[in-house]
């Protein structure tokens, strides 16, 4: 059974799973009453920010397609999923977010 607590990083099944592009574990989680796919972990990161910033378009997918995942929430350093995957040049993923009239495109990054 797998546990939707945080591990000793602070991180959350949902989480890793995003991070690490597994869509097939990323569905199951998020038909868990018990997992919060908006909730953000101990690095104030949602499971969307890294999914967007990996480049990871299915899981991004996946994320968009339910009502309660924010997908111009920021974390820490004030990037949202939007900054991070135009940072990191994924156009797929940027494409993605940018067909979505809730995203700001005007909410940046103030660290860099």
């Amino acid at each position: 059974m797998i546990s939707a607590k945080k591990n000793s990083m602070g991180n959350t099944p949902l989480a890793w799973a995003s991070r690490n592009e597994h869509e097939g574990v990323v569905k199951p989680l998020l038909g868990r009453g018990d997992i919060g796919p908006d909730k953000a972990g101990d690095d104030c990161q949602t499971p969307l920010l890294p999914a967007a910033s990996g480049g990871h378009e299915g899981v991004v997918k996946i994320l968009l397609g339910r009502g309660d995942v924010d997908p111009d929430k920021t974390e820490r350093y004030c990037q949202t999923a939007a900054s991070c995957s135009s940072e990191n040049g994924h156009e797929g993923a940027m494409k993605i977010l940018r067909g979505r009239d809730d995203i700001n495109p005007d909410n940046s990054d103030l660290s860099g």
